[in-house]
């Protein structure tokens, strides 16, 4: 037996029309938990030799640290180029 559009919203079909709407209600909420994370996605930065020295210079001269970590440092970041 054919049904009209009509007959679908009838108080019999209400059983049917309950769980297709929890249905459309439920999915979207199962996925919410997949979209919000507490990790921080970052760009990778690559600083230049340059940078990294006047950075390594400004942490010296902040005193964050002592001549003796300056100069090894400083000696590492140009060896590194060589």
């Amino acid at each position: 037996m054919e049904q009209n559009s009509a007959s679908i919203w009838t108080t019999k079909n209400l059983g049917e029309r309950m769980r297709f709407h929890s249905i459309l209600l439920v999915v979207p909420l199962l996925a919410l938990p997949a979209c919000s994370s507490t990790e921080v996605v970052r760009a990778p930065v690559e600083a230049t030799i340059g940078q990294q020295l006047i950075d390594l210079k400004t942490a010296f001269d902040n005193g964050a640290l002592n001549r003796r970590e300056y100069d090894e440092q400083r000696r590492k970041l140009i060896n590194s180029v060589k």
